[in-house]
């Protein structure tokens, strides 16, 4: 909560209750909507409760939209939706086949944005993002970054633990660029559609730890573990579709 701006109205509830939903959307020009179920791996474990806060919340959303006349939705989708198997660079015409429950909510969640617009007209712009990264990013817990984990445990002296061979590639994209994109679809609030935000690059897990190694002068060693469920061995965004409708 330190990290909300004083200036923000802050409404705290949950996007399954039209309630708490509807006090949050009344009133707005347009939605930025970031709210999900997040963890790749424990979606495994808990598939119902992924599915219904990112289809059930995400449905609740765009009928508060739609009810107060919001212009725009932004929705936060992910590179989760892509098969496993998906050619590199990935672009949004790779047919979706996400090997998560996680991946297949925001997939859902996309088809909803669809049906929404067809329907009503709600125009909204879903970004598939890759590797997000940047400042304030927790460290520890589910929704951790494997850059800001490797920072803070080699300041602290730790071992830096890389899960499966550390030659998987990830595309790894800085949290202002994806501001910059979020701002971009606002402003050209008639751009509809789907999109990939990532840096176009690949760089591995283990070469990370290197350079965080390097960085810090810290004397931590890089330990190795099995991979987690749903990752994937290779990612890159193609982003030619989204630098030629929003020139970002």
């Amino acid at each position: 909560r330190e990290n909300i701006p004083r200036s923000a109205r802050f409404v705290e509830g949950d996007i399954r209750s039209p309630g708490s939903v509807e006090r949050a959307v009344a009133g707005a020009e347009a939605i930025i909507h970031l709210a999900a179920f997040t963890s790749v791996p424990d979606s495994f474990a808990s598939p119902r409760q992924c599915m219904t806060i990112n289809v059930e919340g995400t449905i609740r959303i765009l009928e508060a939209a739609v009810k107060y006349g919001v212009r725009k939705i932004v929705f936060a989708s992910t590179s989760a939706v892509y098969p496993d198997d998906a050619p590199v660079p990935t672009d949004e015409s790779i047919h979706p086949d996400p090997g998560s429950p996680y991946g297949l909510s925001k997939l859902v969640g996309e088809r909803c944005l669809e049906w929404f617009h067809r329907r009503h007209g709600l125009c909204y712009t879903a970004f598939r993002y890759f590797n997000v990264y940047g400042p304030r990013q927790p460290w520890d817990g589910p929704d951790s970054g494997v850059i800001s984990a490797f920072i803070v445990r080699a300041l602290r002296r730790e071992s830096l633990m890389i899960h499966g061979t550390g030659e998987q590639t990830r595309d790894f994209v800085f949290v202002e660029d994806v501001v910059a994109a979020n701002l971009a679809a606002l402003e050209r609030h008639e751009v509809v559609g789907i999109f990939n935000v990532g840096a176009a690059g690949q760089t591995s897990v283990e070469e990370i730890a290197a350079q965080v190694l390097r960085l810090t002068g810290s004397p931590s060693t890089i330990t190795f573990g099995p991979l987690p469920l749903g990752d994937t061995e290779v990612s890159e965004a193609c982003i030619d579709r989204i630098s030629g409708a929003l020139g970002w």
